[in-house]
């Protein structure tokens, strides 16, 4: 390569990890190790965009996902919200960007989802939406909050197999019970899945879409 150029892979999480992505995955981890030693592969940039996923099971020698500069996505601000709606064309009021950061707090995806709904789904609005925000008929359900019941699904045993902790630790901090641990493998799990977060030393739910959104749930399978 003479100059510079950027390859940009999305949605990295959305991968199996069988034997063809790992190698997929080494590959890249190969590139960015070549470009550290020879000044041709310093032209070759890596953005790579996932979401943690405790499925990915990796060598750590082969995984592209522990090395380079991490920049987690900070949740947006009202202003940002606001800014967002404009972009979109959208006329929302203060008490209208007040009551989508109750329902999200700010989550740059859903705060996306909410206004490309409006933009696009004709007679939809935003009252709509947050009425409906913790239900299967709500736009959050598919696939978004699906994918996180695909990981904390109850199997027959009651807990989830390969991290039993995993949703028993969940219905505790949605309860507000005592979860002990703060850094149990668990805790760390769902705070790298954006399911909970540490404020000030206590760990809770990261929105109210979530807790609602899981207190049906888990309602409605007991």
């Amino acid at each position: 390569l003479k100059c510079p150029m950027v390859l940009f892979l999305d949605n990295l999480e959305l991968l199996r990890i069988n034997e063809i992505d790992q190698d997929f995955l080494g590959m890249l981890r190969s590139w960015s190790d070549k470009a550290s030693r020879n000044h041709l592969w310093q032209n070759l940039r890596l953005v790579i965009s996932y979401a943690p996923n405790i499925e990915m099971k990796i060598n750590p020698n082969q995984s592209p996902f522990n090395i380079g500069t991490t920049i987690e996505v900070p949740e947006f601000t009202p202003k940002q919200v606001q800014q967002l709606a404009e972009n979109y064309q959208l006329n929302l009021d203060n008490y209208q960007v007040e009551e989508l950061m109750k329902m999200v707090e700010g989550h740059p995806y859903l705060v996306d989802l909410t206004f490309h709904s409006l933009k696009t789904c004709n007679g939809m609005t935003l009252e709509k939406i947050l009425e409906t925000a913790p239900t299967k008929d709500g736009i959050y359900h598919s696939p978004y909050l699906q994918e996180y019941l695909a990981i904390l699904k109850q199997h027959p045993d009651g807990v989830l197999k390969e991290y039993p902790d995993l949703a028993k630790c969940f219905l505790k901090i949605i309860k507000g019970e005592d979860i002990g641990n703060l850094k149990s493998h668990a805790i760390k799990t769902l705070m790298n899945l954006g399911l909970v977060k540490d404020r000030n030393g206590k760990i809770s739910v990261s929105c109210k879409l979530y807790r609602l959104y899981f207190e049906n749930y888990w309602g409605d399978v007991e």
